[in-house]
């Protein structure tokens, strides 16, 4: 019988447990405030002066200057934008690379795809002439026009030899001019019927942009630096004095004063006509992969970059980052500092810091040179490792993240695929280049032997209790290697799906694979065999996997949101309240029962409510203690919480913030049994009032604990 009764209540914990999680509120998730900034590429201004800009996560407005943005994507399901144009009659076009072209008639508030004619929809580039007719560039499929604002798209192709179009411009004399990836420039004649190959005087053939003034004059950008078609009208010149090559130039663009200005890779330059010098112009520039630069009808110059909207009042000698409202980071990773802090790493921005639980970001980038985070752990003493695209390797930060120091002596330079801390052990898997590890923070590396590892794409790794080292690769499936050993053995028995992209190992031992395509797979075997476990969710694409302090194990799923198991993985719930079928890159669980999601795109979301004391629900089930919500709630400059009490009972009642830390303890007494309220003014345990936010109230009796949310709003 008494078996019986364990049996009973421990499937009971798991249900409520379940319960819990999957209906206690029908938004589990909410957006922070952040961070903002990421990738923003295409740009373009309206007669009114409003501003639209492109980028991975669809498009952005503004109606003052880039002091605030709203996302505008009604009706448009791709999110990569390419390029944007409006015509005289302010209607919008936006390229993509997976949907072909979408038309915008009322201000960008819905839009419309309009794809007539095209058999491939990768477009790279759009341009618009004097009579408001569209061209585009597509990758692969060359060259296209429309006179009827996009309803309908005619091929302009005979004699392109080249269809990977990335630029395409007309100038006033009405010549076409295409520029491809890999062969450089092509000329359609206004006169002439086919394309003809224009590249004589070109040193490097990969062409972005192209702009022209109003004597006709073009001006390509390329992929190494700015050339003008010369006089005689068949050759490119470069078009420089100095030695200061611009390098991968992105844009160009004519002012209103004739003044051509260049965004590039390197940052953003001005061309002087006097001394035939490109001037930089990259003061209050944080991130010099710059893609677009503009100018507005009162001489504002406008910028994008991978870190978002630009805005210069000085012809660009001085810039300032407007980003507020503009949220498009591609998140990497998330952890959560000894000091209460979040850091939260991105694709191609760097760091950012919330002190608050989301509701304010700061950059956290001081020291580190190179901003394309691809990894960021954790050890269990707070130092932080980050690993970065480039050959820069591993940064490592002793302070929570306030500063950073390159640690990549004998670590090869490559872009840290996966990167992971166990035991007093760094390991890093630089591309394609194996496994290197480190046994003093990283100061010093050393290659593991890769023998036997017969695929070196790793994209995670993992470390057990007994220190055998996992690491799962692209399409080779995992392999293991034992301490001391010096052979790689593949571990593949049952993994049906070799393209692994997430790995952690649980105090069971048990071993979680994430796989694209394939989902979860789990080994209680040391990886001897591999069984999948993608019972309840939808999306087969897992990109990462967590453990909480609590032992569930959470996934992050391409197009699917989160999911979750408290069982090992025989039954998995989405956790999609508020989130939706986002992508999530990137998880982290707080030791008070915090969940942050960082996004592909659309910035960190937390959980809406905590899951410490859902996780504890082992003891006197089912509670005598209920426990209500507060009133008023939200609240200024105080709020009533009641419980009602079935026996008189030893009670205790926190506050904490949202972070966990306790704010004050406004009981720790017998209580009797009926309806109890206590009133809290707002004040912590030194009397002091507390900050606006979300806190945690906690009640604790016999050993059940149960919280409940709360709003201060001042």
């Amino acid at each position: 019988m008494r078996k019986l009764q364990q049996f009973f209540f421990g499937t009971l914990t798991v249900a409520l447990l379940f319960t819990n999680l999957v209906q206690a509120q029908s938004n589990r998730w909410e957006p922070t405030n952040g961070p903002f900034g990421g990738v923003a590429q295409a740009m373009t201004i309206t007669s009114t002066g409003d501003i639209f800009i492109g980028s991975r996560s669809g498009i952005f407005k503004s109606t003052d200057n880039g002091e605030t943005w709203v996302k505008k994507n009604n009706g448009m399901n791709s999110s990569f934008i390419t390029s944007l144009v409006v015509n005289s009659a302010d209607i919008l076009f936006a390229g993509t690379t997976n949907i072909g072209i979408y038309r915008s008639e009322d201000g960008g508030e819905s839009w419309q795809t309009i794809n007539s004619g095209l058999t491939r929809v990768n477009v790279q580039s759009i341009d618009i002439n004097a009579n408001d007719a569209l061209f585009i560039g597509i990758d692969g499929d060359g060259v296209h026009y429309s006179e009827d604002n996009g309803d309908t798209w005619t091929a302009k192709n005979n004699g392109l030899a080249d269809l990977r179009v990335f630029a395409v411009a007309e100038n006033s004399n009405g010549d076409i001019y295409a520029g491809t990836i890999a062969t450089g420039i092509y000329r359609l004649a206004a006169t002439d019927t086919a394309w003809v190959a224009l590249s004589s005087g070109l040193s490097n053939l990969r062409c972005d942009s192209f702009e022209t003034n109003a004597d006709g004059e073009v001006f390509a950008g390329m992929g190494r630096g700015v050339y003008k078609l010369a006089d005689d009208d068949t050759t490119w010149i470069e078009h420089k004095n100095n030695a200061n090559n611009l390098g991968f130039v992105t844009s160009l663009y004519f002012s209103a004063s004739n003044e051509l200005f260049a965004s590039s890779l390197a940052g953003l330059h001005r061309f002087d006509a006097q001394t035939g010098d490109w001037v930089p112009l990259n003061n209050g520039v944080t991130n010099l992969r710059t893609w677009a630069i503009l100018q507005n009808s009162a001489g504002e110059l406008f910028a994008t970059s991978d870190a978002g909207f630009l805005y210069s009042e000085d012809n660009g000698e001085n810039w300032l980052t407007r980003v507020n409202g503009f949220k498009t980071a591609r998140i990497s990773g998330i952890v959560d500092c000894p000091d209460g802090s979040i850091l939260a790493s991105t694709e191609n921005n760097g760091i950012f810091r919330s002190s608050d639980a989301g509701t304010n970001w700061e950059p956290a980038n001081n020291g580190l040179s190179a901003l394309a985070v691809r990894k960021m752990v954790m050890d269990s003493s707070g130092t932080i490792f980050v690993g970065v695209s480039g050959s820069s390797g591993v940064f490592r930060s002793d302070d929570n993240g306030n500063s950073w120091v390159n640690v990549k002596k004998g670590l090869a330079s490559s872009s840290i695929m996966a990167l992971i801390v166990s035991n007093g052990a760094v390991y890093a898997a630089p591309s394609n280049l194996g496994v290197f590890h480190s046994n003093d923070n990283g100061d010093n590396w050393l290659a593991l032997p890769d023998s036997g590892l017969t695929n070196k794409s790793i994209r995670a790794l993992a470390v057990n209790s007994d220190g055998v080292l996992f690491a799962g690769t692209w399409n080779g499936g995992i392999f293991k290697i034992t301490v001391n050993d010096t052979v790689w053995t593949e571990v593949n028995n049952g993994l049906t799906k070799l393209l692994v992209t997430a790995l952690v190992i649980n105090e069971k031992g048990f071993i979680f694979a994430g796989t694209s395509g394939g989902g979860v797979f789990r080994s209680s075997d040391n990886g001897e065999n591999w069984v999948d476990i993608n019972e309840g969710f939808i999306s087969k694409s897992v990109l990462t996997l967590a453990i909480s302090p609590f032992g569930q194990v959470f996934g992050g799923t391409a197009g699917g949101g989160v999911i979750f198991t408290a069982n090992d993985g025989d039954n998995w719930t989405e956790l999609k309240d508020g989130l939706g079928n986002m992508t999530i890159n990137a998880l982290t669980v707080t030791p008070t029962g915090q969940i942050y999601a960082g996004t592909a795109g659309d910035g960190v979301f937390r959980s809406t409510e905590m899951i410490t004391s859902v996780q504890k629900m082992t003891e006197n089930i089912p509670s005598d203690v209920v426990l209500h919500q507060n009133f008023p709630n939200p609240f200024n400059p105080e709020t009533t919480i009641s419980f009602t009490m079935n026996n008189p009972v030893e009670v205790s009642l926190k506050i904490f913030d949202i972070r966990g830390r306790e704010i004050r303890s406004l009981l720790q007494s017998k209580q009797p049994a009926g309806h109890n309220s206590v009133v809290w003014d707002g004040r912590d345990s030194t009397g002091r009032k507390v900050v606006s936010g979300h806190y945690v109230y906690q009640i604790k009796s016999a050993g059940n604990r149960i919280s409940r949310k709360m709003l201060l709003l001042k």
